[in-house]
Protein backbone atom coordinates (compact mmCIF):
# COMPACT_ATOMS: atom_id res chain seq x y z
CA UNK A 1 0.00 0.00 0.00
CA UNK A 2 1.04 3.31 -1.10
CA UNK A 3 1.74 6.13 1.69
CA UNK A 4 2.80 9.79 2.16
CA UNK A 5 5.16 10.43 4.55
CA UNK A 6 6.20 13.98 5.81
CA UNK A 7 9.46 15.27 7.39
CA UNK A 8 8.82 18.59 9.12
CA UNK A 9 9.21 20.90 11.27
CA UNK A 10 8.73 24.49 12.25
CA UNK A 11 12.17 25.67 12.35
CA UNK A 12 14.76 25.50 10.27
CA UNK A 13 17.92 23.52 11.80
CA UNK A 14 16.34 21.24 13.10
CA UNK A 15 17.73 17.95 10.62
CA UNK A 16 15.42 17.81 8.03
CA UNK A 17 17.37 17.64 5.09
CA UNK A 18 19.48 15.07 6.59
CA UNK A 19 16.47 12.87 7.83
CA UNK A 20 15.49 13.48 4.20
CA UNK A 21 18.48 12.06 3.05
CA UNK A 22 18.74 9.54 4.90
CA UNK A 23 14.98 7.88 4.22
CA UNK A 24 15.68 8.71 0.41
CA UNK A 25 18.68 6.34 0.75
CA UNK A 26 17.02 3.39 2.75
CA UNK A 27 14.62 3.41 -0.11
CA UNK A 28 17.28 3.61 -2.80
CA UNK A 29 18.78 0.23 -1.13
CA UNK A 30 15.86 -0.88 -1.59
CA UNK A 31 14.90 0.10 -4.76
CA UNK A 32 18.46 0.04 -6.38
CA UNK A 33 17.18 -0.30 -10.18
CA UNK A 34 17.04 3.28 -11.89
CA UNK A 35 14.42 5.19 -11.83
CA UNK A 36 12.55 3.47 -8.99
CA UNK A 37 13.37 6.36 -6.66
CA UNK A 38 12.61 10.23 -8.05
CA UNK A 39 13.64 12.39 -6.04
CA UNK A 40 12.95 16.66 -6.57
CA UNK A 41 13.69 19.40 -4.75
CA UNK A 42 12.61 23.41 -5.71
CA UNK A 43 14.48 25.42 -7.54
CA UNK A 44 14.31 28.50 -5.49
CA UNK A 45 16.17 26.47 -3.40
CA UNK A 46 20.11 27.87 -4.05
CA UNK A 47 21.45 28.57 -0.74
CA UNK A 48 24.09 26.21 -0.69
CA UNK A 49 24.28 24.99 -4.62
CA UNK A 50 22.83 25.97 -7.94
CA UNK A 51 23.45 22.41 -9.27
CA UNK A 52 20.76 19.62 -9.08
CA UNK A 53 21.78 18.08 -5.59
CA UNK A 54 20.02 18.57 -1.91
CA UNK A 55 22.49 19.99 0.18
CA UNK A 56 21.95 19.52 4.09
CA UNK A 57 23.68 22.72 6.33
CA UNK A 58 26.65 19.93 7.17
CA UNK A 59 27.39 19.16 3.50
CA UNK A 60 25.27 15.83 3.06
CA UNK A 61 24.50 15.90 -0.53
CA UNK A 62 21.90 14.03 -3.19
CA UNK A 63 21.44 14.79 -6.14
CA UNK A 64 17.86 15.60 -7.52
CA UNK A 65 16.03 17.29 -10.66
CA UNK A 66 15.31 20.70 -9.71
CA UNK A 67 11.86 21.53 -10.57
CA UNK A 68 9.54 24.72 -10.55
CA UNK A 69 6.29 23.99 -10.31
CA UNK A 70 4.58 20.63 -9.37
CA UNK A 71 3.69 20.31 -12.74
CA UNK A 72 6.97 19.28 -13.85
CA UNK A 73 7.16 17.03 -11.20
CA UNK A 74 4.23 15.28 -13.06
CA UNK A 75 6.06 15.85 -16.02
CA UNK A 76 9.14 14.63 -15.70
CA UNK A 77 7.71 11.50 -13.35
CA UNK A 78 5.79 10.31 -15.99
CA UNK A 79 8.72 9.20 -17.79
CA UNK A 80 9.78 6.69 -15.53
CA UNK A 81 6.79 3.79 -15.41
CA UNK A 82 8.65 1.86 -12.57
CA UNK A 83 9.08 4.54 -10.16
CA UNK A 84 7.97 3.47 -6.90
CA UNK A 85 8.70 6.55 -4.71
CA UNK A 86 8.59 10.39 -5.28
CA UNK A 87 10.88 12.62 -3.27
CA UNK A 88 10.48 16.19 -2.58
CA UNK A 89 12.36 18.35 -0.76
CA UNK A 90 11.87 21.64 0.18
CA UNK A 91 8.13 21.03 -0.82
CA UNK A 92 6.44 24.31 1.08
CA UNK A 93 8.22 26.26 -1.70
CA UNK A 94 6.70 24.69 -5.02
CA UNK A 95 2.55 25.45 -5.51
CA UNK A 96 -0.40 23.60 -4.24
CA UNK A 97 -0.74 21.75 -6.98
CA UNK A 98 1.46 19.62 -5.35
CA UNK A 99 -1.60 18.29 -3.13
CA UNK A 100 -3.41 16.55 -6.03
CA UNK A 101 -0.68 15.63 -7.88
CA UNK A 102 0.54 13.83 -4.34
CA UNK A 103 -2.66 12.25 -4.28
CA UNK A 104 -2.19 11.17 -7.88
CA UNK A 105 0.73 9.32 -7.26
CA UNK A 106 -0.80 7.70 -3.96
CA UNK A 107 -3.46 6.08 -6.00
CA UNK A 108 -0.93 5.20 -8.28
CA UNK A 109 0.33 3.07 -5.62
CA UNK A 110 3.41 5.60 -5.77
CA UNK A 111 5.01 6.08 -2.21
CA UNK A 112 5.67 10.07 -1.40
CA UNK A 113 8.46 11.43 0.65
CA UNK A 114 8.29 15.33 1.18
CA UNK A 115 10.24 17.21 3.24
CA UNK A 116 8.81 20.80 4.63
CA UNK A 117 8.79 23.93 6.81
CA UNK A 118 5.68 24.48 8.27
CA UNK A 119 5.51 27.90 9.34
CA UNK A 120 7.32 31.39 7.96
CA UNK A 121 9.07 33.92 9.45
CA UNK A 122 6.07 35.12 10.83
CA UNK A 123 5.27 31.85 12.70
CA UNK A 124 1.94 31.22 10.51
CA UNK A 125 1.31 28.60 8.56
CA UNK A 126 3.45 28.59 5.53
CA UNK A 127 1.84 29.35 1.96
CA UNK A 128 2.32 27.31 -0.70
CA UNK A 129 2.85 29.22 -4.32
CA UNK A 130 -0.19 29.65 -7.07
CA UNK A 131 0.60 27.59 -9.90
CA UNK A 132 2.39 29.52 -12.43
CA UNK A 133 3.85 32.22 -9.66
CA UNK A 134 6.31 29.89 -7.98
CA UNK A 135 8.85 32.84 -7.37
CA UNK A 136 7.06 35.55 -5.89
CA UNK A 137 7.88 36.88 -2.67
CA UNK A 138 4.88 36.77 -1.20
CA UNK A 139 2.81 33.32 -1.67
CA UNK A 140 -0.89 34.06 -2.67
CA UNK A 141 -2.12 30.98 -2.43
CA UNK A 142 -5.07 30.07 -0.23
CA UNK A 143 -4.06 26.66 0.70
CA UNK A 144 -0.42 26.31 3.20
CA UNK A 145 1.57 23.11 3.96
CA UNK A 146 -1.23 22.61 6.87
CA UNK A 147 -3.19 21.59 4.39
CA UNK A 148 -0.72 19.31 3.26
CA UNK A 149 0.12 17.86 6.39
CA UNK A 150 -3.52 16.54 6.45
CA UNK A 151 -2.62 13.77 4.14
CA UNK A 152 0.00 12.16 5.40
CA UNK A 153 -0.15 8.86 6.36
CA UNK A 154 3.30 8.92 8.66
CA UNK A 155 4.22 12.01 10.24
CA UNK A 156 8.29 12.81 11.32
CA UNK A 157 8.29 16.00 13.36
CA UNK A 158 11.71 17.20 14.50
CA UNK A 159 12.42 20.41 16.69
CA UNK A 160 15.56 22.42 16.55
CA UNK A 161 16.94 24.33 19.89
CA UNK A 162 16.55 28.21 20.34
CA UNK A 163 20.14 29.86 19.92
CA UNK A 164 18.84 33.34 21.71
CA UNK A 165 21.60 34.28 23.95
CA UNK A 166 25.36 34.72 23.64
CA UNK A 167 28.37 31.93 23.96
CA UNK A 168 28.07 31.23 27.89
CA UNK A 169 24.30 31.67 27.41
CA UNK A 170 22.15 30.12 25.18
CA UNK A 171 18.39 29.95 25.77
CA UNK A 172 18.75 25.78 24.46
CA UNK A 173 15.40 25.07 24.75
CA UNK A 174 13.47 23.23 21.80
CA UNK A 175 12.99 25.89 19.24
CA UNK A 176 9.23 25.61 17.49
CA UNK A 177 9.85 29.19 15.53
CA UNK A 178 12.02 30.33 12.92
CA UNK A 179 13.48 33.89 13.67
CA UNK A 180 14.45 35.58 10.36
CA UNK A 181 16.83 38.84 10.38
CA UNK A 182 16.51 41.91 7.82
CA UNK A 183 20.47 41.23 5.63
CA UNK A 184 23.64 41.92 7.03
CA UNK A 185 22.02 42.70 10.26
CA UNK A 186 20.76 40.09 13.69
CA UNK A 187 17.73 42.66 13.54
CA UNK A 188 14.85 41.03 13.17
CA UNK A 189 12.62 40.85 9.64
CA UNK A 190 9.33 42.83 10.04
CA UNK A 191 6.15 41.37 9.96
CA UNK A 192 5.59 43.44 6.48
CA UNK A 193 8.83 42.29 4.97
CA UNK A 194 8.53 40.05 1.89
CA UNK A 195 7.74 36.53 3.35
CA UNK A 196 9.96 34.41 0.63
CA UNK A 197 13.40 35.10 1.42
CA UNK A 198 15.95 31.92 0.63
CA UNK A 199 18.93 31.63 3.31
CA UNK A 200 20.72 29.82 5.53
CA UNK A 201 22.40 30.95 9.47
CA UNK A 202 23.37 34.37 7.87
CA UNK A 203 19.67 35.10 8.10
CA UNK A 204 17.89 32.45 9.76
CA UNK A 205 18.23 31.25 13.18
CA UNK A 206 16.09 28.83 15.77
CA UNK A 207 13.82 30.41 18.30
CA UNK A 208 11.41 29.19 21.44
CA UNK A 209 7.99 30.88 21.58
CA UNK A 210 9.62 33.37 24.45
CA UNK A 211 12.48 34.76 21.97
CA UNK A 212 10.78 34.76 18.68
CA UNK A 213 10.35 38.77 17.63
CA UNK A 214 8.17 39.70 14.73
CA UNK A 215 7.99 43.75 14.87
CA UNK A 216 4.66 45.18 13.68
CA UNK A 217 3.04 41.89 13.73
CA UNK A 218 -0.78 42.53 14.06
CA UNK A 219 -3.01 41.02 16.46
CA UNK A 220 -6.59 41.49 17.26
CA UNK A 221 -6.19 40.80 21.02
CA UNK A 222 -4.31 44.59 21.24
Amino acid sequence: MSQLTIIASNTMFASKTNTFIGQVRTLQHVYPEEGRVLIYKSKLDNRYTSESEIVSHDDLRLPCTLVGSARQIFEHAKKFQGKTAVCVEEAQLLDHELIPLTNHFLDQGINVLACLLTQSFRGEPFPFQLPGEIDKEEPRSPFTVGDYLTYADELIWLTGRCTYGTNDAICGKPADRIQRFKPNTRIPSDYTDPLLQIGGAKNYAPRCRTHHVVPLKPTPFD
